[in-house]
């Protein structure tokens, strides 16, 4: 079960806007649609998994949000392997410099 507050939505989709620059045109695309259509979980999960696969950097105020974004998830979350090694994919972030 997600916390789907709108302050989340409203942080998730900041996120994502706040990262635009630095992702590849079809990913972001893909991340917009997904907070459109409100699949939430998609939308974390894909975007936590492009940031560490693509090693695209994060500032702290963006690791701070997205760990505040997969934390809305309660876990067991299956079908998620991000969401559910959130600690593990916190830990594996790029951060600027």
């Amino acid at each position: 079960m997600t916390v789907q507050t709108p302050e989340m939505r409203a942080k998730a989709t900041a996120l994502v806007e706040s990262l635009a620059d630095r992702l590849p045109p079809d990913r972001l695309a893909r991340y917009r649609q997904f907070a459109f259509v409100g699949e939430w979980g998609e939308l974390a999960d894909n975007l936590a998994a492009g940031l560490v696969n693509r090693r695209i950097p994060v500032t702290a105020a963006e690791k701070e949000a997205l760990r505040e974004v997969l934390y809305s998830f309660e876990l067991p979350y299956p079908g998620h392997r991000f969401i559910e090694r959130r600690d593990e994919i916190l830990a594996a972030l790029t951060m600027a410099g």
